[in-house]
């Protein structure tokens, strides 16, 4: 995805970004962040002696982000080329669902560090999670 000189480049980066995005996340940041949420869920030990492993939200964190940098960086080159345009609003439509899915996660992830699993469960439990009120970006 480096050689994007032109806009066919351009669309091209694009359109293997949005394949790697669905293949990732599918259609549905909620029921993604609500798969990664069971995963971190069931990777806490029964006694609750110790925390979940919180490297299942940060290593998906980190695919989006790396999507999201190649996704940005094109419809950067795509405004230089296009301006806004149905070309610069089919990127912006991507770049706002890897946006939306990594804020679901790092919402988890921020309860997770400041109040643990107890701030985790309270706020899932009351429906405050992002993913829960269909917050996009």
């Amino acid at each position: 995805m480096s050689n994007r000189s032109n806009l066919p480049a351009c669309l091209l980066a694009i359109k293997v970004a949005k394949d790697n995005m669905l293949t990732l996340i599918g259609a549905d940041p909620c029921e993604f962040t609500k798969g990664k949420l069971g995963e971190y869920i069931k990777s806490i030990p029964d006694d609750c002696s110790t925390k979940g492993d919180i490297s299942i939200i940060v290593n998906s964190i980190g695919e989006i982000e790396k999507l999201l940098k190649h996704v940005i960086c094109a419809q950067d080159k795509i405004l230089n080329f296009c301006g806004i345009s149905p070309e610069w609003h089919a990127t912006d439509t991507v770049s706002r669902f890897l946006k939306t899915t990594a804020a679901y996660l790092e919402d988890i992830q921020l309860l997770e560090m400041s109040g643990g699993i107890v701030e985790l469960t309270t706020a899932q439990w009351l429906g405050e999670l992002m993913y829960q009120k269909d917050i996009r970006i």
